[in-house]
């Protein structure tokens, strides 16, 4: 890739990766309830589901998707609901310091990487960034490139946001901001995914 396609890859990672999406929300709620410590299996949990998915679609299950147009609709429209439904569950957590160990904990790592299947700004960027920056002359070498800007990419991106999470916990330890951050968590959350939802 020359110099220019390198600077171009970049700025799409940039804007796709640290903007707020599922994957990011989520992790700087979790941070705020739980530290980053805990994080740590989601965030790598999201990297290897997101380096999964971008082989996948490399290696041929965007051709599928574009053969089968209904498939990446009905993925894309289960994903959102479901999504929907984190949003809710968020917005609804306990806010009683005594109620934390009732809370549901972070994503395991197997669940962050199965996450990314209901994703579907995961399934944006990622078709996105083969569409736009895939070499068919040099697929492979492209792809490596590709994954250590997009999979890769996406470890210090969660990681940004789970710190903010831990930077504002002391704010948020009164249960009434608390509560009011859930629920705006849980806003932001729909706010990111409803758009992808019409995304073609």
């Amino acid at each position: 890739m020359s110099g220019s396609v390198l600077w171009s890859l970049t700025l799409y990672a940039v804007a796709s990766l640290v903007t707020p999406g599922p994957n990011t929300l989520l992790a700087f709620a979790s941070a705020v309830h739980f530290g980053i410590k805990r994080l740590w299996p989601q965030i790598l949990g999201v990297a290897f589901g997101f380096l999964v998915e971008l082989w996948a679609c490399g290696l041929g299950l965007d051709a599928l998707f574009n053969m089968v147009p209904v498939a990446r609709q009905v993925l894309k429209f289960l994903g959102g609901g479901y999504l929907i439904f984190l949003a809710i569950r968020i917005a609804t957590s306990p806010v009683d310091p005594t109620m934390n160990t009732a809370r549901k904990p972070p994503m395991t790592f197997i669940q962050a990487a199965m996450f990314q299947i209901v994703n579907p700004k995961s399934w944006v960027i990622v078709l996105g960034g083969i569409a736009l920056y895939a070499d068919p002359a040099h697929h492979y070498a492209s792809m490596l490139i590709i994954s250590l800007f997009l999979g890769l990419g996406t470890i210090p991106a969660v990681v940004i946001w789970a710190v903010a999470g831990i930077m504002t916990k002391s704010y948020l330890s009164h249960p009434r901001r608390l509560r009011y951050f859930n629920i705006a968590m849980g806003l932001l959350l729909i706010v990111a995914v409803v758009p992808m939802l019409y995304e073609p």
